[in-house]
């Protein structure tokens, strides 16, 4: 659930703004009222709207584009490297 696309608010709502974002949304109808409760009850704390803050608009592109996400080809036991801290001898 994102609280900001609920409320139709910007990155650093005020407490009030987020209230009046509320209601408009209620008045919309778009989601349900639960769903309206609980992105305002996130955004008014102060520690989960930071939260929220971050999880919503903390911009991953550049680590993405420098991961590969491919799946190697699988590697057989035999071509695996053995590592002599495990030598029992």
């Amino acid at each position: 659930m994102n609280p900001y696309k609920i409320l139709s608010i910007n990155k650093h709502p005020t407490k009030q703004s987020i209230i009046k974002a509320a209601a408009f949304a209620m008045r919309e109808r778009k989601y349900d009222i639960k769903e309206i409760a609980a992105a305002q009850k996130e955004l008014i704390d102060p520690i989960s709207g930071i939260t929220q803050q971050f999880l919503q608009f903390i911009d991953l592109k550049s680590l993405r584009d420098r991961l590969d996400l491919t799946r190697s080809e699988a590697q057989t036991v035999s071509s695996l490297e053995y590592l002599s801290c495990f030598d029992l001898s």
